[in-house]
């Protein structure tokens, strides 16, 4: 399957769930001090970035979903794993772009 055929509504929907639960543990990990919070917040980001690739490869270009200043923003998150603020930027990033996907998905 081309990485444009991922590109589907149940794709963003999966990934999202993925999310929901990884952000549970982050959570639950910031309060309990655990250093396993650095491996989720990696492990998010991983999840994110292969949430947007088959939107940035679609065959007509017109599919990215990436939020505004998204790479800026997902540097920023990746120096300071640890920091609530990193925390913060990645919901807002996952917001963005999902709230992207269901637009795209809504128009088409």
């Amino acid at each position: 399957m081309a990485d444009y055929e991922k590109a589907t509504k149940g794709w963003v929907n999966e990934t999202m769930a993925k999310w929901s639960a990884l952000q549970r543990n982050i959570e639950q990990g910031r309060l309990e001090k655990n250093p396993l919070v650095v491996h989720w917040m990696k492990e998010s980001i991983q999840l994110f970035e292969a949430m947007l690739e088959p939107y940035d490869n679609a065959q007509d270009g017109k599919n990215a979903i990436r939020p505004v200043n998204g790479e800026e923003r997902l540097n920023f998150v990746k120096a300071k794993l640890r920091s609530p603020q990193a925390y913060q930027q990645l919901q807002a990033l996952y917001t963005e772009a999902a709230k992207k996907a269901a637009s795209l998905h809504a128009r088409q």
